[in-house]
C-alpha cells in the first residue's frame, strides 16, 4: 500500500538533502518511490527570481501570500495522491506549508499563534487543504537560532524562522503520525532514522 511521507522543518533544516538521500536509500532496497517536485512551490502568483520573490513577500498583501501557499499545498497534495509508487516523499508537505502560512500571518499582522491559526483556517475554508500524509518527519533544531543560514538574512527573517519553528511544533502536535528528529545529527544518521520510521509504518 502506498505511503506518503512528509519531510518537514524550518529553512536550512535539511529537508531537500534528506528527501534526496532517503529516495536513494529506498532505491537500494528495491522499493519504488517518487519525490513530489519542489517546483510546485512556485505558484503563478509568486516570482521565481529570488530577489523578486523577497520583494514580493514584502509588498504583496498578506492574503495573497497565504493563498499562494495554500494553493501550492493543494496542488502538491493532489499530485502526491496521483503518483504511483510504494513510497511518495514530500519535501515540504502539509505541516511545513500550513505552518509557514501561520508564521507569515504572525509576522505580517503581528498576531499571536492562535489568532494567526484562525485567520489561515478561514482562508483555507474554500481551498480545503487537508493532511494526506501517513508520516510527518520533523527535522527540528533545539533552537531556531542554530539554523544553517550561511548568508545575510533579509530583514525580519530570523523572527520569521522563530515563528515558523513555533508553528511547526504546534501544528505537528495535531497528528499521531509525527516523528521528531534532531536536525543537527549527521545527515546519514538522520536518513537511517527516517527509514526506520517508514519500516515501522509497514509493520504497524
Amino acid at each position: 500500500m502506498k505511503k506518503i511521507i512528509e519531510i518537514c522543518g524550518i529553512d536550512t533544516s535539511g529537508k531537500t538533502t534528506q528527501t534526496n538521500l532517503l529516495s536513494q536509500m529506498i532505491n537500494l532496497y528495491g522499493v519504488s518511490n517518487q519525490i513530489v517536485p519542489k517546483i510546485l512551490q512556485y505558484n503563478p502568483r509568486v516570482p521565481k527570481n529570488g530577489s523578486d520573490r523577497q520583494k514580493w513577500y514584502k509588498e504583496a498583501s498578506l492574503d495573497e501570500i497565504l493563498l499562494a501557499k495554500l494553493e501550492t499545498l493543494k496542488e502538491k497534495s493532489m499530485l502526491a495522491e496521483q503518483m504511483d509508487a510504494e513510497i511518495i516523499i514530500e519535501d515540504r508537505g502539509y505541516t511545513t506549508i500550513y505552518s509557514s502560512c501561520i508564521a507569515h500571518c504572525m509576522q505580517r499582522a503581528e498576531y499571536c499563534f492562535q489568532r494567526a491559526d484562525s485567520y489561515v483556517s478561514r482562508l483555507n475554508h474554500d481551498i480545503r487543504c487537508v493532511p494526506i500524509e501517513d508520516l510527518h518527519i520533523i527535522l527540528r533544531f533545539d533552537n531556531p537560532n542554530k539554523n544553517r543560514y550561511n548568508k545575510e538574512m533579509p530583514e525580519g527573517f530570523l523572527q520569521y524562522l522563530i515563528n515558523f519553528h513555533l508553528c511547526i511544533d504546534e501544528v505537528s502536535k495535531r497528528f499521531l503520525n509525527t516523528q521528531w528528529i534532531n536536525a543537527e545529527l549527521p545527515k546519514e544518521e538522520i536518513s537511517q532514522r527516517i527509514l526506520d520510521k517508514i519500516r515501522g509504518l509497514n509493520h504497524g
